[in-house]
């Protein structure tokens, strides 16, 4: 009875809402806030697969020769996997490494810019310094090397798996190698069209959350 009392009071342009209802909203936001950043991360580590795929492939076209002789003096096809995924694990390693020191240099300059976005269009929020646990740190050093890995398994394999005098033919390989890369250019677009319906999906969310904050 109170509460309809006091909402018969109160006229256009104002409102009464439930502090509920503003932590939803507020929730939400955050959260579309951060899918959107999920998603460009997402996006990123698919580039980066198929900029490591392009450079193992490589590797493995211009070693060709080395390939068929170690192969023919008696290495294994595991000791030659090894051999190209040890590689892949180091660039991966490397590459995650300075990404991690770059993005904590980025997000200790730009977060004074999204706080005073997020405080000019949404919700007010103070937020002074990043904070970055180690768990996040040994995350993300982990999502690049198993993305490396994972992009040199298909041109490490197919390395391994050569005998030794097919790994001598230049054509055989790179008819391989151009198979390959049909089917990852195809898995790569289907995974770029998820993205882009995810950040449509979240920039849809945010407009209408922007609208009815407004």
């Amino acid at each position: 009875q109170a509460l309809a009392r006091l909402a018969a009071l109160v006229r256009p342009p104002l409102a009464m809402t439930s502090t509920r209802a503003a932590a939803r909203e507020t929730f939400a936001m955050t959260d579309a806030f951060t899918t959107n950043l999920r998603a460009m991360s997402l996006l990123a580590l698919l580039v980066g697969t198929l900029l490591i795929y392009g450079a193992v492939s490589f590797a493995v076209l211009q070693r060709r020769t080395s390939i068929g002789v170690l192969r023919a003096l008696g290495a294994t096809r595991r000791e030659v996997l090894t051999l190209f995924l040890g590689e892949a694990a180091l660039l991966g390693a490397t590459g995650a490494g300075c990404g991690v020191l770059i993005g904590v240099l980025l997000g200790h300059a730009l977060v004074g810019l999204v706080s005073q976005t997020i405080n000019d269009l949404y919700f007010v929020v103070a937020v002074n310094a990043v904070s970055v646990p180690p768990a996040v740190v040994l995350e993300a050093l982990g999502a690049g090397i198993a993305t490396a890995l994972l992009a040199a398994l298909l041109p490490a394999l197919e390395a391994a798996g050569s005998a030794p005098q097919l790994a001598l033919a230049r054509t055989v390989l790179e008819e391989r190698a151009r198979r390959l890369s049909e089917r990852l250019a195809l898995a790569g677009a289907v995974l770029l069209l998820a993205a882009g319906v995810t950040v449509a999906r979240s920039e849809e969310h945010t407009s209408e959350l922007q609208s009815h904050h407004d």
